[in-house]
């Protein structure tokens, strides 16, 4: 009986000092301050994305990757959570230096365990404000050329032009990766032996038939390139979109080979001179010799 009174005396107890914690909190300045903070922060918010779309819809007429303000109000985003947080726990009287030591020491060990996971994203924020590349341009990485269709902070993805297989890439390894600019040279090889007036006349003519098809902006025809071994090599230059390359080279050949055919001129190829001396001859010169 008197262990059952001892027992009720100390929840009564826990109850009182419960409530009078309760009351003095309420009664304090402290829950009416937080909710201050979380109605502002609301406000600030939904201002932020109001100015974040805005933004957002003209970057796409300035040439600016909307992709950059929306990976920016998110990350503002975080960063304001994590701020009232804090803040609502330093008015509440909860040792935030103590915390912030703790989360010190557990940030080391996590940076370390995450180490590629942070260069990724490092890596993507310089990207996305460098402006380097954004979706739906054209790049190459190693053998790779192709459209970027996916592009965040941890991992971007190349749709290959050739076979249509996408390249998964870790950002950390965006340095490899070369932004396809809107023209190509292509050398074609003509023959020593031919007329330099005929063989112009010949490039010329290619350089118009180029400039006839559709998806050439500008074809420029260079002039001589290079003396190789067995030919002289022409440069051309095709101004047109990346995505348009490949076709264009193979266009640009056909004609080449349609033209030459025409003209009756040949197409150079390594060839071996071999000098042959007639054994008498030898033997005749080492009986001089001797």
């Amino acid at each position: 009986m008197v262990k059952t009174r001892e027992a009720d005396f100390r929840l009564l107890f826990v109850y009182n000092k419960a409530m009078e914690l309760i009351e003095n909190y309420f009664f304090s300045y402290k829950p009416y301050l937080s909710i201050l903070l979380i109605v502002i922060s609301v406000i600030v918010w939904t201002n932020l994305k109001k100015i974040v779309i805005k933004h957002a819809k003209k970057s796409e007429k300035a040439n600016f990757s909307s992709t950059a303000w929306q990976l920016t109000f998110n990350f503002v985003k975080y960063i304001l959570g994590f701020i009232l947080v804090i803040l609502i726990m330093q008015i509440n009287g909860i040792n935030v230096s103590s915390i912030a030591a703790g989360v010190g020491i557990v940030s080391v060990v996590v940076g370390f365990a995450l180490q590629d996971f942070l260069n990724d994203w490092v890596m993507g924020l310089s990207i996305v404000w460098e402006g380097y590349f954004s979706v739906g341009d054209i790049v190459r990485y190693k053998e790779c050329v192709g459209e970027v269709i996916q592009f965040n902070f941890k991992m971007t993805k190349i749709k290959d032009m050739n076979d249509g297989s996408v390249w998964v890439i870790s950002n950390r390894y965006l340095s490899e990766i070369v932004l396809l600019g809107n023209w190509f040279d292509v050398d074609v090889p003509g023959a020593y032996e031919v007329d330099l007036s005929k063989i112009q006349r010949a490039m010329h003519e290619i350089q118009e038939k180029m400039n006839a098809l559709e998806e050439v902006k500008n074809c420029m025809y260079l002039g001589a390139q290079a003396f190789e071994s067995s030919s002289i090599s022409y440069r051309f230059r095709i101004y047109c979109s990346p995505l348009a390359r490949n076709p264009l080279r193979r266009d640009l050949f056909r004609i080449l080979q349609e033209v030459y055919e025409r003209e009756g001129l040949s197409i150079p190829y390594d060839q071996l001179d071999i000098h042959l001396i007639k054994e008498r001859e030898d033997v005749h010169e080492k009986g001089d010799l001797a």
